[in-house]
């Protein structure tokens, strides 16, 4: 090989690794561009699920604290409605209590009543005992004709003058005692009041006598 062709090939070789070396050189800025790149990439994947991961916390957080707001008014409500119904079962006694003594009072009372009722029945029947149904005898003539001293009522018949007459017994009498028949003061009052008076125990009393 001439001198000449050596020289060509040596500084052709030198060309090429001084190519290969500039290329190199360049292609360095590329790779770390690149690298970079992948870096802000990963680093921004690593942000987006740390995100994520503190949203999805933050979630939960916030459903917890719902679920126990609710959890914690429906105990109040329930405290609540038991306490009402503490309240209303109370009322309920207490008004329960209040009736039964009332109740008892009333009773009470009206045992008093019907024990003056029948002390008072006791003094008209000694008083009248024995007087006739129609008229007679008794407090000059006068006989109870008070519908409240009377039972067992049943109407007969209508007089002439329109008034009403009726069979019936005495409060005081038994059952198996035959019925009288007359007439009752009440009514009298408006046919024939001149008939009628008043006894001495309050009851009404009638002088068939005096029917006009």
């Amino acid at each position: 090989m001439s001198a000449s062709v050596e020289y060509d090939v040596l500084v052709k070789l030198r060309v090429d690794r001084t190519t290969q070396r500039g290329l190199g050189d360049a292609a360095k800025p590329l790779a770390a561009g690149f690298s970079k790149l992948e870096r802000d990439r990963a680093r921004a994947q690593r942000a987006e699920a740390a995100r994520q991961k503190a949203a999805g916390r933050d979630f939960l957080s916030q459903q917890l604290a719902s679920e126990r707001a609710l959890a914690k008014g429906l105990a109040q409500r329930a405290r609540a409605d038991a306490a009402q119904r503490r309240v209303a079962a109370r009322e309920v006694a207490q008004r329960g209590r209040a009736e039964a003594k009332a109740a008892a009072a009333s009773a009470a009372m009206w045992r008093g009543r019907m024990a003056a009722t029948r002390g008072g029945l006791g003094n008209v029947a000694g008083m009248f005992m024995g007087s006739p149904g129609m008229g007679g005898g008794g407090m000059g003539g006068s006989v109870p004709s008070d519908r409240r001293l009377k039972k067992d009522i049943e109407h007969v018949l209508i007089d002439a003058k329109g008034r009403d007459w009726f069979d019936y017994r005495y409060v005081w009498q038994d059952d198996d005692e035959p019925k009288q028949r007359g007439v009752m003061a009440q009514q009298m009052l408006t046919t024939d009041p001149q008939a009628v008076s008043l006894a001495p125990t309050g009851y009404l009393q009638v002088n068939y006598g005096a029917l006009s």
